[in-house]
């Protein structure tokens, strides 16, 4: 058995058709550049082989040039739960938060989130 173990996850990506609902407005969308730099840091504490916490923020962001980019939105997730064998019972908090940067942005649309609880089954068949 595992007493504590800790993972950790780097993600790099490029968005290709990112757009958010404009609060307050009907049918009314904001459009993210076309070549914006997705980037997912996190990390998981699991204890005991079963319980696990789960914690990641991405970035949306686009590059400026000379080594320098802009961030624009970041996306917070965390999750509580427990695993047995490929059943993943759990609580996931998630929200965004506009990164003041009103050069890209208009920084007060993208606000929001989401959290409840979750039943989640990974599974897998041998195909050759």
């Amino acid at each position: 058995m595992n007493w504590l173990v800790l993972s950790y996850f780097l993600t790099l990506g490029m968005n290709f058709n990112h757009s958010v609902l404009i609060a307050g407005a009907e049918n009314a969308y904001w459009q993210a550049p076309p070549d914006a730099i997705e980037t997912t840091l996190g990390a998981e504490l699991t204890f005991a082989d079963h319980l696990f916490v789960r914690a990641s923020v991405q970035t949306d962001e686009v590059y400026l040039g000379d080594a320098s980019f802009a961030p624009f939105l970041s996306e917070y997730n965390v999750k509580v739960g427990a695993r047995f064998g490929d059943l993943e019972i759990g609580y996931v908090d998630d929200c965004t938060h506009p990164t003041l940067n009103t050069a890209i942005i208009p920084s007060s649309y993208l606000y929001g989130g989401w959290n409840g609880f979750y039943v989640s089954f990974k599974g897998s068949c041998k195909l050759f």
